[in-house]
């Protein structure tokens, strides 16, 4: 039986017009999600969610940040850090809009309706955003990534589009892939075979083995394969490796 995921709420603040929320959601995995380091979410996903509100408007804007604390990064981390983050990069927006916009921003984003037709190019105002955010505070990339995206999400509504189109991005985005955790070879086996449908795949790799799992992993799956060790090798064990991904006509190997 499927466990429920569950949900507390971590932080709760006002910045500027906002109300800011911070959500942390545990969220099991339907099979364990190993990889060749330690990891505390091998058996669910402990992920930050940042939840903020327009009062002027009543317009909302939510900001997902994957918490993983071998970079440095929890749930609790991203709350406490959230009040500080927030108390520069909205300055940069406000800055950044009314001078892309033409407008003041006093009353709250709602000002950003008169960006309705924004560009790729005028996005790239937002930039500052960012670099505020850094110059604040070193390290904390989820909870920047999470308040960014928080942020822009309340931007594209305001303006009434899409973020893909506020941040100009493509139409016609590329497909991402299937990943495989570390598990017994058979098992990894049966699971590519049973992820043809899927347009490229990754096996989470690192803790021996390799050989004989890209042999049978190709003779089940023959789209664009991609690993990830995870730092798990040495220098001399990918060295050892790379005939085989090389004769296994490996698209991608990611932290060998």
């Amino acid at each position: 039986m499927a466990v429920a995921p569950t949900h507390s709420r971590l932080a709760a603040f006002s910045a500027g017009g906002l109300d800011v929320e911070v959500h942390l959601w545990d969220i099991p995995y339907l099979v364990p999600f190993r990889i060749a380091r330690p990891d505390p979410n091998e058996e669910s996903s402990r992920t930050a969610f940042v939840h903020i509100t327009d009062r002027a408007t009543g317009l909302e804007g939510w900001g997902e940040g994957c918490a993983d604390p071998y970079y440095g990064d929890t749930p609790e981390t991203i709350a406490a850090v959230a009040p500080l983050l927030f108390s520069v990069a909205l300055p940069a927006i406000e800055a950044a809009l009314a001078e892309a916009g033409g407008a003041s921003t006093g009353a709250g984003y709602a000002a950003a309706r008169g960006l309705s037709g924004i560009s790729g190019r005028s996005a790239d105002a937002l930039a500052p955003m960012s670099a505020a955010m850094d110059l604040a505070l070193g390290h904390h990339g989820a909870a920047k990534s999470a308040i960014e995206q928080a942020l822009q999400d309340l931007l594209a509504r305001s303006a009434n589009t899409s973020l893909r189109r506020l941040l100009g991005a493509p139409e016609n985005i590329g497909h991402t892939n299937l990943t495989i955790g570390i598990a017994p070879i058979d098992t990894m086996v049966e699971r590519a075979a049973a992820a043809t449908k899927y347009p490229s795949l990754k096996l989470k790799v690192g803790l021996g083995g390799e050989e004989e799992l890209l042999r049978r992993v190709r003779e089940v799956y023959h789209g664009p394969l991609r690993l990830d060790a995870n730092c798990g090798w040495s220098l001399e064990r990918a060295l050892e490796l790379l005939p085989h991904i090389e004769r296994s006509n490996v698209e991608l190997l990611e932290q060998p």
